[in-house]
């Protein structure tokens, strides 16, 4: 059966998924979501949310990027995407979750100022503190975890 992932081009964890199938050389169909019938009411019978990416894999539904992942490194386990390894496998996740979370919005607002939709407010779950209110900001963690490596002693 042909694995049918929904998706859009601009989505960033569209090609967050795609880039997975093609990394793992699985095979798929792209089915766009540009808002065109008849896919647009098929997507929505699929999947009534309407949030992509969704894979379709028989009658198993597979809904976000994160997720379309392992699945298919528990469907395809040549190439794994997610290491094998427990705390790696953490690791390997952590920055994932943390990339979609603080590196994503940000690089969306980007997008969004230079097609012109530039006042679309952030979500307070997304807004990271200023600097000034004594705790380091989000770039600056971000560069001194990425500067430890994984056996270096935590303090």
């Amino acid at each position: 059966m042909t694995l049918k992932l929904y998706a859009h081009p601009f989505s960033s964890y569209c090609q967050k998924a795609i880039t997975a199938f093609y990394e793992k050389d699985v095979a798929f169909e792209q089915v766009m979501l540009d808002g065109s019938e008849p896919v647009a009411s098929a997507f929505a019978a699929l999947w009534p949310i309407g949030k992509f990416p969704a894979l379709a894999d028989g009658e198993r539904l597979v809904f976000d990027a994160t997720s379309i992942i392992e699945y298919l490194d528990v469907e395809f386990p040549a190439t794994p995407l997610i290491p094998a390894g427990p705390h790696t496998a953490c690791e390997v996740r952590m920055w994932d979750r943390f990339f979609d979370n603080y590196i994503n919005y940000p690089q969306q607002r980007l997008v969004y100022a230079a097609i012109g939709r530039a006042n679309i407010s952030a979500p307070s779950s997304t807004r990271v503190m200023p600097a000034s209110t004594g705790q380091p900001n989000m770039a600056a963690r971000a560069s001194a975890i990425s500067k430890r490596s994984p056996s270096t002693p935590r303090k």
